[in-house]
C-alpha cells in the first residue's frame, strides 16, 4: 500500500513538473538568444515615374534611421532576427513601408519606388476601325477636362489624370462615339484601346495629297466630292466622312496647283482609299524683261542638249522659245545672252560678262549665278527656270564651259 501511494505521488509530481516547465520552454525558443547573429537590411529607393535613384530619403525602422546615399542605396545593420517594418520618406514624395523578416547572420533586401506628390497618371492606347481593323488618324479622344486626337499610327496618349475611375470617349466622325471605363493610378499608365464602328447608311474616303513635282505632302489641298470637302493636314492626310454610298467623281485641287481627279465608289460603313498627285503652277514672271544682250568680250558657253527637253509647269517648249541667262543689276534682271529653242538641235549659249572697262554693269560678274529665264512665244509670258548641270558650274567663270542636264519651270 506505501508503494502504490509512493507512485502515486510521482506521477503527479511529474504532471505538475510538465505543467509549469514546458510553456517556459516555448517562450525561450522564441526569444533571441546570445548566440543570434545580427542581420542587415539593405536596398535602393527609386522615383516610381523616372526611375532615378533618390539621395537623401530617410529609412526608418522604428528608432533606427538612416538616408540613402546619392546612388539611392541604404544599409541598415546590426538587426536582431525579427520581423520589422521599414519606412521611406522624402520631402515631395509620398512615403512608403515594407514588411521585411531578418534572419540570423543574414541580409534581406527592401527596395522602394516613391511617388512625386503632384504625380498624376495616364492612359494611352488606339483606335482602329471595327471592320478593317486599321488606325484611325485624327480620332478624338477625351475624358473630362483633357482631350487628344490620335496620331497617324491611331495612337493617343491622356496625360495629368487623377487617380480614380475615369470614362474614355473616343469620336471620329463617319463612326459611332464610344465611351470606355478606366482605372486610373497615379504614377502608373493604363492602356485602353478602341474599336470604332462606322455610321451607317455612309461611307468615307481618305488618303493623302501630293506634290507630283517634288514629292512632298501637299498641306491645306482642298479634296471634294459632290457638295462634301475635307482639307489635308501637314502630312497631306486628308479624311471624308458622311458620304452617301455610291460612285463619285472626287477632286484634289489646290490654288496654284493642277486639279487632279479620280472616280471613287462609296460603300455603306465602307472605307475608300484615293490618293491625289497635284503638279505645281509656277506663275509667270511680272516684271517686263528685255531680250537684248552685248558681246562684251568674255563669256561662258553653255551647251544645252535637245535631249533634256525643257519645260514650264509640264508642257514642252515650242520652236521659236527663248532660253536666256540673265544677271541681276541692283535688283533688275537684264539678259547676258540667249538662245531660240527648235526642238532638235543641241544649242550653244553665250553667256557674257561684265565689261570692267565701262562704267555699267553689262554682263555677268565672276562667281555670279545664272538666272535662267524661258520666254513662251505664243503667249508673250516669261518664267524664271532651275536648272541642273551634268558637267561645270552654274556660275559664270570667264572662258567657263556647263553642259545641262534638266532645264525646267516647276
Amino acid at each position: 500500500m506505501t508503494s502504490g501511494k509512493y507512485i502515486l505521488i510521482t506521477l503527479i509530481i511529474s504532471l505538475l513538473v510538465m505543467i509549469i516547465f514546458v510553456p517556459s520552454c516555448k517562450h525561450v525558443k522564441d526569444t533571441p538568444t546570445s548566440w543570434d547573429t545580427p542581420g542587415n537590411i539593405k536596398g535602393y529607393v527609386r522615383d516610381q515615374l523616372s526611375l532615378e535613384y533618390l539621395a537623401g530619403v530617410e529609412i526608418k525602422l522604428g528608432a533606427l534611421e538612416t538616408e540613402t546615399g546619392e546612388d539611392g542605396f541604404y544599409v541598415l545593420s546590426g538587426l536582431t532576427p525579427d520581423e520589422y517594418t521599414v519606412i521611406a520618406d522624402k520631402e515631395g514624395y509620398s512615403n512608403s513601408a515594407s514588411t521585411v523578416r531578418v534572419l540570423s547572420g543574414d541580409t534581406s533586401y527592401a527596395n522602394f519606388h516613391l511617388i512625386p506628390e503632384n504625380a498624376t497618371g495616364s492612359v494611352q492606347g488606339y483606335v482602329r476601325d471595327l471592320a478593317t481593323q486599321k488606325f484611325l488618324y485624327n480620332a478624338a479622344v477625351s475624358t473630362t477636362g483633357n482631350a487628344v486626337t490620335t496620331n497617324v499610327a491611331g495612337y493617343y496618349t491622356l496625360t495629368d489624370l487623377s487617380s480614380g475611375n475615369h470614362v474614355i470617349t473616343a469620336y471620329l466622325a463617319g463612326y459611332d462615339e464610344t465611351d470606355l471605363n478606366v482605372s486610373v493610378s497615379l504614377g502608373e499608365i493604363s492602356t485602353v484601346n478602341f474599336w470604332l464602328e462606322q455610321t451607317g447608311g455612309s461611307g468615307i474616303l481618305t488618303g493623302y495629297i501630293t506634290s507630283e513635282t517634288t514629292g512632298n505632302p501637299v498641306t491645306s489641298g482642298i479634296i471634294t466630292v459632290g457638295d462634301l470637302n475635307a482639307v489635308s493636314d501637314t502630312t497631306g492626310y486628308y479624311y471624308l466622312p458622311g458620304i452617301i454610298p455610291g460612285t463619285y467623281m472626287a477632286y484634289g485641287s489646290k490654288s496654284s496647283y493642277e486639279t487632279d481627279s479620280a472616280e471613287v465608289v462609296i460603300a455603306d460603313r465602307g472605307t475608300t482609299e484615293q490618293n491625289f498627285l497635284i503638279r505645281r503652277i509656277i506663275p509667270p514672271d511680272t516684271t517686263t524683261l528685255v531680250w537684248e544682250f552685248s558681246n562684251t568680250g568674255t563669256n561662258h558657253i553653255i551647251s544645252i542638249p535637245h535631249s533634256i527637253n525643257p519645260t514650264v509647269n509640264g508642257a514642252a517648249l515650242s520652236s521659236g522659245d527663248l532660253i536666256g541667262i540673265f544677271y541681276d543689276d541692283n535688283g533688275d534682271h537684264k539678259c547676258a545672252g540667249y538662245v531660240e529653242w527648235d526642238g532638235t538641235s543641241n544649242l550653244a549659249l553665250a553667256a557674257w560678262g561684265d565689261d570692267s572697262l565701262t562704267p555699267d554693269k553689262d554682263g555677268l560678274a565672276s562667281n555670279e549665278t545664272f538666272i535662267w529665264k524661258i520666254h513662251i512665244t505664243s503667249s508673250g509670258l516669261n518664267y524664271t527656270a532651275s536648272a541642273e548641270y551634268f558637267s561645270g558650274s552654274g556660275t559664270f567663270e570667264p572662258n567657263g564651259l556647263s553642259i545641262l542636264s534638266s532645264l525646267k519651270v516647276e
